[in-house]
């Protein structure tokens, strides 16, 4: 019955059911705006290779009409069946107008819908019981000797009514391992009717940043979401790359003890004892395409990719590479078009149906890899927390922003046997999975500041009261939902300084200079008033002042009398001498430290990148 709707003949009949994809194909724009207008299509409705109209007008080229479908607000985030998105078949296009149209409407798309699901979500996350609990994250490869330096964290999660709190040290990482990133940060959401606030908080700068979210914001401009030209060219030249989760075929099986003749073996975390299970029949495919390079270019990612899965890894990994090129197809008519075997709408259409090999879209130069993935799971019937109505709605807004959150939301979403995951191992990259283990749950195991516990008993149905079950709760202070009161807001700073902060260095002036006006109390104050006086000086130039005054009086203090406070009082007119000695003593210290921490992180980075490297 399936295959009957896709046996099309002619070109009427084609017409009728996607009359977008064949004025695409044809490249009618000004037909495709007018049938648009007349809002009696489907928009979404792949044809029979599996596109929208949008993927068609992407892969071949179409700019235009690539503009009016975007207009017209047609999903540029869609999946097609092969599972490439229309940004990545706009880099394999090779046609960076059509990328960076696609971009700003994807990143615009992305974040309304974003915006428009919260509220559904602060429903879910009002009507579940607060807690705290503690996600300890571990990532871990096969590749020999390398486990050891793999990046890890404790996610430490409040959630009191629509607020939820996140602290992290593990700020992010890419998949080479090589270049991950720490640092003190805390994400906090707060939710309420009229909408939402969001702040980051850095703990060692002791700045956060605040963002108003509006649930349901009427003028939102795509504008604000134009990709910058530096990062077109990035994509551009970088091969395309696709790794999906595959798990159609997933089984979840008991773990047993002593090669199956035992009973099922359990596992203690915490004094919460869970049943492992294992899941087998999961595929993570790496896929790599490279047709949009120069020669150059795909020589040296080619020999790149190569030697990441050769040798003992690829032994290791289990890994099955295969190399797709049609470049030397004898039937492609123009290798370097997009429509390269000469398609007519009506071939395109049948191609299903006769199953050929042939398509649009440049010819593929892709390699692709799988691997199988055995996951593990210690599952517990008992715990005193609720998967799916308490930590899941904390998970899915994570995932917002955060990519390996949303394969845990993935992986979490599947059909799970009964009980509450103590620890999941899931691939996160082909040669990289993460372990997450729950723990410190409501702060019982270990005291948490702001996190009161409160453990109840419970009557057992038995008459036995040795039996009765405990209720673990918590509440949580209102203050850990705002960041400390001495901490300054990112914003006010760079109106401070009367600039936007350009790099890090100026950042850490700007926080000097703050925390100079915070230490000099008052006894600066009758000279601060004095200099502004003379210097006719506007408040923020008068705190700057004063911040350069504290800050050398502070590092001379029982110097002569030629230390350079004192030359500022005899010298009040030479303010960028006075600026550059004042910031030197002031920041001296926290930019060495700052650079200190960065050779150390260049020293590792590079020491892990040989251990990488195919000797």
């Amino acid at each position: 019955m399936a295959e009957k709707q896709w046996q099309v003949v002619n070109k009427h009949d084609i017409m009728k059911k996607w009359p977008l994809h064949c004025l695409v194909f044809e490249d009618k724009p000004a037909q495709l705006k007018d049938i648009l207008k007349e809002n009696k299509v489907d928009v979404e409705r792949l044809d029979p290779c599996g596109r929208t109209a949008l993927h068609v007008a992407v892969t071949l080229g179409r700019t235009e009409c690539v503009k009016i479908l975007l207009d017209h607000g047609v999903d540029a985030n869609a999946v097609n069946k092969q599972g490439w998105n229309v940004c990545q078949e706009a880099v394999s296009s090779g046609d960076p107008e059509i990328l960076s149209l696609v971009f700003t409407q994807r990143d615009f798309q992305r974040a309304t819908q974003r915006l428009d699901g919260i509220p559904e979500l602060l429903e879910d996350l009002n009507a579940a019981p607060d807690f705290y609990i503690e996600m300890k994250w571990e990532f871990t490869t096969w590749v020999p000797f390398m486990s050891k330096m793999c990046p890890n964290d404790t996610y430490k999660i409040y959630k009191q009514g629509c607020n939820v709190r996140v602290d992290t040290t593990l700020i992010g990482f890419d998949q080479n391992i090589v270049n991950w990133e720490r640092g003190n940060m805390s994400f906090i959401f707060k939710g309420a009717a009229e909408g939402a606030e969001f702040f980051e908080i850095n703990h060692d700068r002791k700045l956060f940043t605040k963002e108003k979210l509006q649930m349901r914001e009427e003028n939102r401009e795509t504008s604000v979401f134009e990709t910058a030209q530096d990062a077109i060219n990035t994509r551009m030249s970088s091969p395309n790359i696709s790794t999906i989760l595959d798990t159609d075929s997933i089984a979840f099986t008991k773990h047993k003890t002593m090669w199956g003749w035992g009973g099922d073996k359990t596992e203690t975390i915490e004094d919460h004892e869970g049943k492992m299970y294992d899941a087998t029949g999961i595929d993570v495919v790496t896929r790599i395409r490279f047709e949009h390079l120069t020669e150059e270019e795909k020589k040296s990612e080619k020999s790149r990719v190569s030697s990441s899965g050769s040798g003992l890894q690829s032994v290791l990994s289990g890994e099955q590479q295969e190399t797709i090129c049609d470049l030397e197809d004898p039937d492609i008519v123009d290798q370097y078009s997009l429509n390269p075997y000469g398609l007519s709408v009506e071939e395109y259409f049948n191609l299903r149906l006769n199953k050929s090999k042939k398509d649009i879209g440049r010819p593929k130069d892709m390699i692709s890899k799988t691997q199988k993935f055995k996951a593990t799971l210690c599952l517990c019937p008992t715990y005193p927390l609720s998967l799916q109505q308490q930590v899941l709605p904390v998970i899915k807004l994570l995932a917002i922003s955060n990519s390996h959150f949303a394969k845990l939301r993935d992986f979490v979403a599947l059909h799970l046997p009964s009980g509450f995951p103590l620890k999941i191992e899931i691939p996160v990259f082909h040669f990289l999975n993460a372990r997450i283990t729950f723990g410190n749950i409501n702060a019982i195991a270990a005291p948490v500041p702001g996190v009161t516990s409160h453990v109840t008993s419970e009557p057992s149905p038995e008459e036995d009261l040795a039996d009765d079950e405990t209720r673990v709760t918590c509440a949580i202070d209102a203050d850990r939902f705002l960041p400390p009161t001495d901490y300054v807001d990112r914003s006010r700073v760079e109106q401070y300084s009367g600039q936007h902060i350009q790099n890090d260095e100026e950042l850490l002036i700007q926080l000097a200079i703050q925390q100079s006006l915070a230490d000099s109390g008052g006894t600066g104050d009758a000279r601060q008033n004095s200099w502004g006086q003379r210097t006719h000086l506007s408040n923020s130039e008068e705190d700057l002042q004063r911040a350069i005054r504290e800050s050398l009086a502070a590092s001379d203090q029982g110097t002569s009398d030629s230390t350079p406070a004192k030359r500022m009082d005899e010298n009040p007119g030479s303010y960028d001498e006075q600026l550059q000695i004042a910031l030197a003593m002031s920041v001296q210290d926290v930019i060495s430290k700052s650079q200190e921490q960065r050779n150390e992180d260049d020293e590792l980075k590079r020491i892990l990148k040989l251990s990488l490297t195919e000797k």
